[in-house]
């Protein structure tokens, strides 16, 4: 679909159509100056194809929202693993007072993962393979970080078997990027 695309120094003050249908006083690839604005026209659409547009845009419009709901879950994931870091964070330098201190040492570490974590999940809807990244950052989170607060809370290592696999899918997670 052709549309009007403009890099402006200044904002105009009075906008009038053109020939065109545009709000700008340019000529198609030039650029011009017109009072304290500089633009640059690259396409501007005619009148013949403003039908055929019409129809381009409501398919761009159809698969922007199917892409506002696909990535949409990942924001919504990122805020609930977020909400629960910042609580168990909370709790973990408030309320928990473990017999051995070590184990306040292993719950500060697992907050910690779950909270750099949880803010990388924001960036998943602009990575190139979303789902994989979502999907490995948050079975990482769920491994590693939930297996340190039970290993942490129980004050027993026998329950830290997960947290190895936990630690492999944030690899993989990042790994994920190369590609």
């Amino acid at each position: 679909m052709k549309r009007c695309r403009l890099s402006a120094v200044m904002p105009i003050s009075t906008k009038r159509k053109n020939k065109r249908g545009c709000f700008w006083k340019t000529v198609c690839g030039v650029w011009k100056t017109v009072g304290v604005l500089q633009v640059y026209h690259l396409c501007c659409p005619s009148p013949e194809t403003k039908v055929n547009n019409r129809e381009e845009e409501e398919e761009e419009e159809k698969a922007e929202s199917i892409m506002e709901k696909k990535f949409s879950i990942w924001h919504r994931v990122a805020a609930v693993s977020g909400a629960a870091g910042v609580g168990l964070g909370a709790y973990g330098a408030h309320v928990f007072k473990p017999q051995n201190p070590i184990y306040k040492e292993v719950w500060q570490t697992a907050s910690l993962y779950h909270l750099v974590h949880s803010a990388a999940l924001l960036a998943t809807p602009v990575m190139k393979h979303p789902n994989i990244f979502g999907v490995f950052v948050t079975a990482g989170i769920i491994a590693f970080s939930g297996t340190a607060y039970t290993v942490a809370f129980l004050e027993d290592r026998r329950y830290g078997l997960l947290a190895p696999l936990g630690g492999l899918s944030f690899v993989t997670a990042w790994g994920s990027l190369l590609f």
